[in-house]
């Protein structure tokens, strides 16, 4: 069933809290989604690694996607534009 969830969402989508740090961006899984999820959840991107950062449409919210140099991620979330402006600026900040 999970399969069948992941290639019909483009993915499996896990809720926690998305940080914006001085040196990158790092995502961290609730505690519920840590309790009945294996493997691991959280995510670390350095701004050395990240090579775009774009918004695209979605249902309910925009998805960010960081492109970086083992691919790309992507994340949901409400104000999904202005949080990935806030990364971009962060990203080009750190990289200048």
């Amino acid at each position: 069933m999970r399969e069948g969830l992941e290639k019909r969402q483009g993915g499996l989508w896990v809720g926690g809290t998305l940080l914006v740090r001085e040196g990158g961006v790092s995502f961290e899984p609730n505690l519920l989604n840590r309790a009945v999820q294996d493997g691991e959840l959280a995510i670390e991107l350095r701004w050395s690694d990240v090579i775009g950062v774009h918004v695209r449409p979605g249902f309910v919210t925009n998805i960010i996607e960081l492109s970086h140099t083992d691919g790309t991620q992507a994340f949901r979330c409400f104000g999904a534009r202005h949080v990935a402006l806030e990364i971009d600026r962060a990203w080009k900040a750190a990289t200048a």
